[in-house]
């Protein structure tokens, strides 16, 4: 395995955007990088915290086989009370599986999109997964967004 150095570290936080991305481009980005197809996973429950110009969501989300579930946090934000939260706002998103470590958790750290503290594998990048640097959520993060829209939390 290739040792990573400065120099390459420099080369993709080029590539990486500077400003937050929203949840569509999240949800579009999530539909290239894993191109694989699942059913809407079980949203175990969901709470959802209105703090003026900005609402957090947080659910447990069940895995595909059952059995196991993963915390997933979202926070949106808009700039008047009278604006609703739609998918094109700006957001910070996160969840407690392996698949949003390893694939999504570094890009959305430098783009400024993780929620809460970021850990130690948070500020590290991947060169094995998700090489183009895409911010994106993973499939438990996607579900609940779609379960979020389905309810009307958030508009599309």
């Amino acid at each position: 395995m290739r040792r990573f150095t400065f120099k390459d570290f420099y080369e993709r936080s080029k590539s990486l955007l500077t400003e937050k991305v929203t949840l569509s481009n999240m949800i579009n980005d999530f539909k290239k990088l894993f191109k694989h197809s699942f059913t809407d996973l079980a949203v175990g429950y969901s709470k959802e915290k209105n703090q003026g110009l900005s609402m957090i969501c947080t659910a447990q989300v069940e895995s595909e086989k059952g059995g196991k579930s993963y915390s997933v946090s979202v926070q949106m934000h808009r700039k008047t009370q009278e604006e609703p939260y739609t998918i094109k706002s700006p957001c910070e998103v996160k969840c407690s599986c392996k698949a949003f470590q390893y694939y999504t958790s570094y890009q959305l750290y430098a783009n400024k999109n993780l929620y809460g503290k970021p850990s130690r594998w948070n500020k590290t990048p991947n060169q094995e997964r998700n090489t183009k640097n895409i911010p994106t959520v993973c499939k438990h993060l996607y579900s609940y967004i779609r379960y979020l829209v389905q309810k009307g939390v958030i508009r599309q």
